[in-house]
């Protein structure tokens, strides 16, 4: 959950292969950017489920996702699942866990498990990552609770989590976090794709979240030169009487077409969006060329 409305916030594939080839043509002073092809398949599918009701059942929250993605498919391990936050409500990690296991074995996908809190410990908004043979390969947990949160005792949690498909930088925060840039730059951000698990709830008209997410998801996608995706329930759902935006879809840093920074969520409880992330080498080449890039550490060598 996360603040839409303007008030103030709580405070404490790339698949294997050669990188894209950028080539300029100047003119005047604005550069022209192209990608040339090399031959491989630099998609990835980015699969955003929004199911139309939250219920304080885990597993029906679950079951209803299941079954949305068994009619949408079929997927396979070039297909990132993403859930919305707070789809486990209140399930044990065990239990979390299982369920996100047996989607993964259904779909063949990697998942983002959208989120639950936990049962054990300090109470936190918190979820995982799994590949497609249901292997945890990283886990994240919300770092700023937001309104009703702080009610109900969730604390800060404290990490996004970061991982690779194929070569494709993936970064995962929760909802809230998305509006603290600052996390993202310590250490500053590789991310190809920057993964939102939201339930955008709201006390304005829905309307004004849904732009105020929009122009959020633009400005972090150019910032950081990287796709973003925002997984949220669909228009409609309450979470404990309070009304969700409905804010599902991605942002594009280099759209062909300027209508397209942010493209909405199918009106679908899955809706599926290909990302060419071979693109982004050649926007960022450019974007440093002109000085307008952040300067980003070495990559971290491995070990011969």
């Amino acid at each position: 959950m996360t603040p839409v409305d303007g008030s103030s916030a709580p405070t404490g594939a790339r698949p294997g292969g050669r990188p894209a080839r950028c080539a300029e043509r100047r003119t005047g002073t604005l550069a022209r950017v192209e990608v040339r092809g090399d031959g491989h398949d630099h998609s990835l599918h980015v699969v955003l489920v929004q199911p139309s009701a939250w219920l304080d059942d885990g597993v029906s929250n679950l079951g209803a996702a299941a079954r949305a993605l068994a009619d949408a498919g079929p997927f396979d391990a070039r297909h990132l699942i993403v859930l919305p936050e707070l789809i486990g409500a209140t399930l044990p990690a065990e239990e979390h866990l299982a369920q996100l296991r047996a989607m993964t074995a259904a779909t063949g996908g990697w998942v983002v498990g959208g989120s639950h809190y936990g049962t054990v410990g300090p109470l936190t908004n918190r979820g995982v990552v799994l590949d497609p043979d249901g292997h945890v390969v990283d886990e994240y947990a919300k770092r700023n609770p937001y309104g009703i949160e702080h009610d109900h005792g969730v604390q800060p949690g404290d990490r996004h989590a970061s991982f690779q498909i194929d070569g494709v930088n993936v970064t995962v925060m929760i909802c809230a976090d998305a509006w603290f840039a600052e996390l993202l730059l310590d250490p500053p951000s590789r991310a190809d794709l920057i993964v939102v698990p939201s339930f955008s709830i709201t006390r304005r008209p829905p309307a004004f979240g849904r732009a105020l997410w929009r122009h959020l998801a633009v400005a972090r996608a150019y910032e950081f030169s990287a796709f973003v995706a925002v997984s949220d329930w669909r228009l409609g759902a309450t979470y404990h009487g309070q009304p969700c935006a409905g804010v599902s879809g991605v942002a594009d840093p280099f759209p062909a077409d300027p209508e397209r920074y942010f493209v909405p969520a199918d009106d679908a409880p899955v809706s599926v969006h290909r990302l060419d992330v071979g693109k982004l080498e050649g926007l960022r080449r450019d974007r440093r060329a002109r000085g307008f890039a952040r300067a980003l550490p070495a990559p971290p060598t491995v070990p011969g």
